[in-house]
């Protein structure tokens, strides 16, 4: 997608899910797509790399910012695709603590992700544009149905009238941790691409494995790159509200109004799966123990923190009963938790 000048050396760099792509993706035509309409919520949220890009880029955008992101020229808004246009700003934090244990390396170079996304859109406009001038165009499509296969496509653009009309390819290229199951003559030493192309059917070992074919021919050296296939998701549960309670507290005359704090964690093997308390849904009240004719638990108040756990502030009232004991209270918090899945690995 990039031309370079010719080198006499094929490569392709294997990725592991955790390794940024190093194409440029054709640079000179990036800025493809206007900026109105620009995509639409639905369009991103269909397409999983698309998708990806999303999350990748929420990770780190603000809650104001979340649907200010530009893709070839276009608008994304990614917020509203990921989160919906309703989603609170007081949960953000939330989520992107849930997005802490995705590594989204793989995507940082937006457009080369973006042309091999499949999107009809980007990938005219990209062939619109690279068709204008003259040189070997090469670029991936995915299987949408098996994240494992892609094809890879090859196509000569003559632009320039006095250009040769097809190009040979002056090595062969060696795929690692890849199967070509069809089409592998498009790929070898000496074939001729011409402006009607070919391609290759290609198969990796897994749907975690990032690519960047690097094919060196007569014309300079060309790249195209086939991202991680995730499948990435926002979903939300219940969370059981008998591990979310306080221990009992005694109340007596002698420290009435005492206010106490208490911290109400995740289970951690739930914490594990990249769960994270939802704080619009926090909801806290009390329960009365022993003693209720002595006095009254007060409602409390409770936060989620930073570190995404629960802060109970909780206290009594109207004690009138001396020592020992008189009133016991204890405080349960209801919530929701959310986490960002990705969907191709919760079915292995």
């Amino acid at each position: 997608m990039r031309y370079m000048h010719p080198v006499y050396w094929l490569a392709l760099i294997l990725f592991l899910g955790c390794a940024a792509p190093t194409t440029a993706a054709a640079q000179e035509c990036t800025d493809l797509l206007p900026e109105k309409p620009g995509f639409q919520p639905k369009e991103i949220s269909s397409n999983r790399f698309l998708t990806s890009l999303a999350f990748a880029y929420l990770k780190t955008a603000s809650y104001r910012d979340r649907n200010r992101m530009k893709l070839l020229g276009a608008s994304f808004p990614a917020g509203d695709a990921i989160l919906g246009s309703a989603f609170p700003a007081v949960d953000y934090d939330a989520f992107q603590r849930s997005l802490a244990r995705f590594d989204f390396s793989p995507f940082d170079d937006q457009v080369a992700v973006a042309l091999s996304s499949g999107d009809k859109r980007i990938v005219k406009a990209w062939q619109d544009c690279m068709a204008t001038r003259t040189g070997l165009m090469m670029w991936f499509t995915p299987n949408i149905a098996d994240p494992k296969q892609a094809v890879l496509n090859l196509r000569w653009a003559a632009a320039n009238p006095h250009a040769p009309r097809e190009i040979e390819l002056s090595e062969t290229l060696v795929l690692k941790g890849v199967t070509v199951t069809q089409g592998k003559h498009c790929l070898q030493r000496g074939n001729a691409i011409t402006r009607a192309g070919c391609s290759a059917t290609l198969r990796a070992d897994s749907y975690e494995t990032g690519f960047v074919a690097g094919l060196n021919s007569e014309d300079g050296y060309v790249e195209a790159y086939w991202p991680p296939r995730w499948r990435l998701e926002l979903e939300s549960s219940t969370y059981d509200r008998s591990d979310l309670v306080t221990v009992d507290h005694a109340f007596t005359q002698d420290h009435s109004g005492a206010p106490g704090q208490e911290s109400l964690s995740m289970r951690p093997k739930v914490a594990l799966g990249g769960w994270q308390f939802v704080p619009s849904t926090l909801n806290l009240w009390s329960t009365v123990r022993k003693g209720k004719e002595l006095g009254t638990c007060k409602p409390g108040r409770a936060h989620i923190d930073e570190q995404g756990i629960i802060q109970v502030i909780y206290n009594a009232e109207n004690i009138s009963a001396k020592p020992p004991q008189a009133l016991v209270c204890a405080w349960y918090a209801d919530t929701r938790v959310m986490r960002t899945v990705d969907r191709e690995a919760a079915k292995r």
